[in-house]
């Protein structure tokens, strides 16, 4: 997925939906950084998976190496 493709709208529903749905299956605990907005702790792989099923319709799962 090219980020040229992916809006603020997509991130926002991505946050959106980790605060919904949490941790989506395969992926655990941030050990390193996380995605800080308006002072909440997001997961940062976890926002990316969801933020790119609404970018360009990819199945949500864990696509990430370790160290991302």
């Amino acid at each position: 997925m090219l980020f040229n493709q992916v809006t603020k709208e997509h991130i926002l529903l991505g946050i959106k939906d980790y605060k919904e749905k949490g941790l989506p299956n395969g992926f655990g605990p941030s050990s390193t950084s996380n995605l800080v907005l308006e002072n909440k702790e997001y997961h940062p792989k976890a926002v990316m998976a969801y933020l790119k099923f609404h970018a360009v319709g990819r199945k949500i799962k864990r696509y990430f190496e370790e160290g991302f």
